[in-house]
């Protein structure tokens, strides 16, 4: 049996270590109550990756900054997209992250947005969004949670983005697609390429082609110039339009492209078309590079 004296000892040992850890307890109390704000430095990266009738869907990183002298874990960001004081979307963080004590760290975002007000907004002639990003952040430290209001203005490049997405599409070549293309007519001077396509809009934003000047080449070798016939007006998602180009051949580069087809025993024709579409969006006008191709001639 333990004697009167280590008894006394070891209240007094289980003693000073339940003080120490009630004074660990209240100081990481002390610690989260006197917790500061993690601070959302920057929002990079910002890219329109699609666009529904509903809802624009937005990948970004968000920069946040730890002013406290110990690590947190930021487990969630819940946000709100204001636009003019008014709500027009929602933002979360996709992964938890570790913010270093009086560190700061990279956390991937995503985000929606209502079409509608991203293109009243557009069509009133903004190139960019003054945006305000108000919310709420779940942190952990100390194997504590807590919540922390976050908030910070940032900027959309709106134009930016909606020639983006579209200059992809047409780059896809999911957007204007060649039905055929052959040789009209020939004169003793010139002859004459028709190609017929159609425009599958797959974007809840309506728009028209005004022009495509553009060169064509012939088994890679310039022949002649050429545009679309007329405007081409596209609604609204899931609709499509017809149009056509035409293209003035010089005879004497069309008969040298021949003869050095002959000569290399090529069975076809391949055509390539280089210019930059006009599109008007909305009342403005966008100019982006396309190249279409395809064969032309069998002889």
């Amino acid at each position: 049996m333990l004697s009167e004296k280590r008894k006394s000892v070891l209240i007094k040992i289980f003693v000073v270590l339940g003080l120490c850890a009630i004074g660990m307890s209240l100081t990481k109390l002390l610690c989260i109550g006197d917790a500061k704000t993690p601070v959302l430095k920057e929002i990079k990266g910002i890219e329109l990756i699609s666009i529904t009738a509903d809802s624009a869907n937005i990948s970004a990183h968000i920069v946040l900054e730890n002013p406290n002298n110990f690590a947190i874990t930021i487990q969630k960001l819940q946000a709100d997209i204001l636009f003019e004081n008014n709500k027009i979307g929602k933002l979360n963080i996709v992964d938890s992250c570790v913010l270093p004590a009086n560190g700061s760290a990279q956390m991937k975002i995503k985000s929606e947005m209502q079409t509608d007000k991203v293109v009243e907004a557009f069509s009133r002639g903004k190139d960019s969004l003054l945006l305000t990003l108000q919310g709420n952040a779940l942190v952990k430290a100390f194997g504590m949670m807590f919540n922390k209001d976050v908030a910070m203005p940032f900027t959309f490049s709106l134009n930016s983005s909606i020639y983006k997405l579209l200059k992809e599409q047409t780059n896809s070549k999911k957007m204007i697609v060649t039905d055929k293309a052959s040789l009209e007519s020939i004169s003793l001077d010139n002859s004459i390429v028709n190609i017929s396509f159609h425009i599958a809009n797959s974007y809840p934003l309506p728009f028209e082609i005004l022009s495509y000047p553009s060169k064509i080449y012939i088994n890679d070798k310039f022949v002649g110039e050429g545009n679309i016939t007329n405007p081409i007006a596209v609604k609204n998602s899931d609709s499509s339009a017809v149009g056509e180009m035409k293209f003035s051949l010089n005879n004497f580069d069309l008969a040298s492209t021949a003869l050095s087809g002959l000569l290399q025993l090529k069975a076809e024709w391949k055509y390539r078309t280089e210019g930059d579409l006009r599109v008007k969006i909305f009342g403005r006008e966008l100019k982006m590079p396309f190249t279409g191709n395809g064969t032309l001639v069998k002889l």
